[in-house]
């Protein structure tokens, strides 16, 4: 009998802790974000990292499917840093069907390949 009220009682605290977590034991999938890694070549100084940047995110801008943006690289001083070549934008699109992001994703890819003097990549995240 006491055994009994333990495993109730231990029941009881763990329904009690799992419901604190929320409804969502999966993580929100980002399916309207895109990672896009750029590389210039190998010794391109900062400046002209920055400038290149700096169209790209023009170029974004005027995607009406890009809800927003946000450029980046690692840090100098991270394990991780591939040099001031490399660059990446974090894209949020507008909230749009399959094909419509498929599209959306077409159209960066496009904007992207007029940018000769860089190599570039648009992934999911």
């Amino acid at each position: 009998m006491a055994g009994d009220a333990a495993a109730l009682l231990l029941t009881a605290l763990g329904a009690g802790a799992a419901a604190g977590f929320g409804v969502n034991f999966i993580p929100e999938l980002k399916e309207g974000h895109l990672i896009v890694h750029m590389s210039a070549a190998p010794g391109t100084s900062i400046e002209e990292s920055m400038r290149l940047g700096s169209r790209v995110s023009s170029a974004l801008h005027e995607l009406t499917a890009v809800a927003r943006w946000h450029s980046g690289s690692a840090a100098p001083t991270s394990r991780r840093y591939p040099g001031s070549h490399y660059s990446e934008f974090d894209v949020d699109l507008k909230r749009a069907s399959g094909a419509q992001l498929e599209a959306a994703q077409s159209a960066i890819r496009s904007v992207l390949t007029s940018f000769r003097a860089s190599t570039s990549r648009c992934s999911r995240s």
